[in-house]
């Protein structure tokens, strides 16, 4: 997994830097919002910063494989699910956040809690109710942590702190 996350920090980077790979360049285009645009690759970029810092946590946390996945899904899954829902469907704000929406934050939940229940009990060979449980808390902290108006960028903060939370209580 290191190796993995090493290749996709290196393409990122080289990315952001103007160099374009074949395949991985087309696949950053797609997945790439307008406004981040004018910085290439920003996101793709911190979103494999923010699995690098999950994964460094795991190790040093001395916490199973599973518990960083459900970190990584959480982003992946969680994060692009409650802005392409947010973004359409959103008609009823966060208090505390005017930039979210409930709607989008349910979506993210939602996705999120199906994504790591999933690989839980399919790839990790975790118990269903275990994987209920760390389903259930890894959404809801990665989908809390994604509501809330911080001044870092949510790929960075998403997976840290599921990783973070789950490592205090399991």
């Amino acid at each position: 997994m290191a190796i993995m996350l090493a290749i996709g920090y290196f393409v990122a980077s080289l990315y952001s830097k103007g160099v374009k790979l074949p395949l991985f360049s087309q696949l950053i285009d797609m997945a790439e919002r307008e406004r981040s645009k004018v910085t290439p690759g920003r996101g793709t970029f911190r979103f494999y910063t923010g699995a690098l810092l999950a994964y460094i946590l795991m190790l040093v946390f001395n916490k199973p494989y599973f518990m960083f996945a459900s970190a990584v899904l959480v982003l992946a899954m969680g994060d692009s699910a409650s802005t392409l829902v947010g973004v359409r469907f959103g008609r009823n704000k966060i208090p505390y956040n005017k930039h979210k929406s409930i709607e989008g934050a349910v979506a993210g939940f939602s996705f999120a809690f199906i994504g790591i229940f999933l690989a839980q009990v399919l790839i990790f060979a975790v118990s269903p109710l275990y994987a209920v449980i760390i389903s259930v808390s890894a959404s809801f902290i990665g989908m809390l942590v994604e509501s809330l108006p911080l001044p870092v960028d949510d790929n960075l903060s998403i997976p840290v702190a599921t990783i973070v939370f789950l490592s205090i209580i399991f």
